[in-house]
């Protein structure tokens, strides 16, 4: 895994333009305790409503979040939004995709069985996501991760809840999500082969769900992981969510310097 360098971008022969697929939670925002409280890092907006306007450039924000919940905290009609890990993605005014909705039932029963036997636990948050339920335990004293730890895994193996939703870990964080064969790797090659496949993917995260998007495009375009980690599958990393700022504001002086010069 190398440093990212914004001018790497240019050494990409053959390819038309860029396709930035990008995670939200510890990558365009810093991590916090509340979900609720997460806010876009300062000037990042401009930048993605700058770069969102150039010809050769697509962007979609992938979250685990649920869809309605990643586009409230944008609000920038031409951006692509991918919610619940790729499960529903949309694009000016229509799903492009939308999977697992049968799950919705299963994830509400999950939902109700993991507030009521964490309840009393401090500082958990139990989140409802439509089409996944995430134990976020951040601000819980670590004496208690072993009972949240249990607590979840025995919900998941449950009657009804047993092989159609997975359990998945992240930073802070326990996940039930629908048990196909679909992830945030999967997504990102299908918008991008079916919206932009001549231009470089480059893809951005921070997390363990973000491996499988580094994964399924290394091979084809570059992978940044925010923070370095020598088991990750990207191939460049950048130190810390501030930088990410400035290498999408690179990203734009770049592009918007080649409009200038032609």
């Amino acid at each position: 895994m190398r440093h990212f360098n914004g001018n790497i971008i240019f050494k990409q022969k053959g390819r038309q333009g860029l396709f930035l697929f990008l995670d939200f939670d510890g990558t365009l925002s810093r991590l916090v305790a509340d979900p609720d409280r997460a806010r876009l890092l300062p000037g990042l907006k401009n930048i993605l409503k700058k770069l969102a306007r150039h010809p050769h450039i697509r962007i979609m924000i992938i979250s685990g979040r649920s869809l309605a919940d990643v586009r409230k905290r944008f609000g920038i009609n031409n951006l692509i939004y991918a919610g619940n890990h790729g499960f529903e993605i949309y694009f000016k005014k229509r799903y492009l995709l939308r999977k697992g909705k049968k799950y919705r039932a299963i994830v509400s029963r999950a939902s109700s069985l993991l507030k009521k036997q964490l309840r009393d636990i401090p500082g958990v948050i139990v989140e409802p996501k439509g089409l996944s339920v995430a134990v976020h335990f951040r601000n819980t004293p670590y004496s208690y991760l072993a009972v949240i730890k249990k607590t979840v895994e025995v919900i998941s193996k449950s009657t009804g809840i047993k092989n159609k939703l997975a359990l998945t870990t992240g930073k802070k964080i326990f996940e039930l999500r629908p048990h196909k064969n679909w992830n945030k790797g999967f997504a990102v090659r299908w918008v991008w082969q079916k919206m932009a496949p001549k231009a470089c993917p480059i893809f951005i995260g921070d997390d363990v769900t973000d491996e499988d998007a580094f994964e399924a495009l290394k091979k084809d375009g570059m992978t940044i992981r925010v923070g370095k980690k020598q088991k990750s599958a990207a191939l460049y990393y950048i130190k810390q969510t501030e930088d990410v700022v400035k290498t999408l504001s690179q990203i734009a002086q770049l592009f918007f310097n080649q409009i200038s010069k032609n």
